[in-house]
């Protein structure tokens, strides 16, 4: 006996207490690919004739929950990436008001607007390259402590802790997507900053 639904016994005492003697009414592939389940199906219908039922398709009601789990995840995971969108946005744009002093006096030296814009995006894409590394060491970190996490699960899926998808490329959109905004909001700031006056600032800091 497995569970409360299956067990397994001799397929030849099985055919005789159903009386279907050298008869089977199902086999059971295990193929070392999952994601081909769909390819092989078709290719042994289009073979033998005989109806087939990748695991997908037998389960895919069972399927659609985890699909709606994901969508759910990939909307708080890009609302939190925005949060830190933002907070970088004010990081940079704090830093740039509180450095307009230091801006005129570069303008009054001969920097160019280029120069300026430079020097904060810079600024920015370092934020950026630092926050990145440090999110993707405590990404990697979280996911050793959570798969360390011993708990047992019975039922369609069966495992023995937390079921992890460790795709190195979410990292890299971590990567990817901390860079671009650090970059928008280090040049959008700068950018206004190159045009002041140096007169008009420090008239105003005066």
């Amino acid at each position: 006996m497995l569970d409360q639904t299956r067990i397994y016994m001799n397929l030849k005492t099985l055919q005789t207490i159903l009386n279907k003697i050298n008869e089977v009414n199902e086999i059971v592939f295990r193929v070392k690919d999952v994601n081909k389940a769909d390819e092989i199906a078709d290719r042994i219908n289009k073979d033998t004739g005989y109806y087939t039922e990748s695991w997908k398709k037998a389960f895919r009601n069972f399927l659609q929950l985890f699909k709606i789990q994901n969508y759910i995840t990939y909307m708080i995971v890009f609302a939190i990436l925005i949060v830190s969108a933002f907070g970088i946005f004010n990081i940079i744009m704090m830093t740039v008001l509180e450095k307009k002093r230091d801006i005129a006096i570069l303008k009054a030296l001969g920097y160019e607007d280029s120069d300026i814009v430079k020097i904060f995006v810079f600024h920015g894409i370092t934020i950026g390259f630092f926050g990145s590394l440090l999110g993707c060491l405590t990404g990697y970190l979280l996911q050793e402590f959570l798969a360390s996490v011993n708990i047992s699960v019975e039922g369609l899926v069966r495992t023995k802790g937390f079921a992890l998808d460790r795709n190195p490329v979410y990292f890299l959109y971590g990567v990817l997507f901390a860079f671009f905004f650090s970059f928008i909001a280090a040049f959008y700031p700068s950018y206004k900053a190159s045009k002041l006056n140096p007169v008009d600032i420090f008239r105003s800091s005066a």
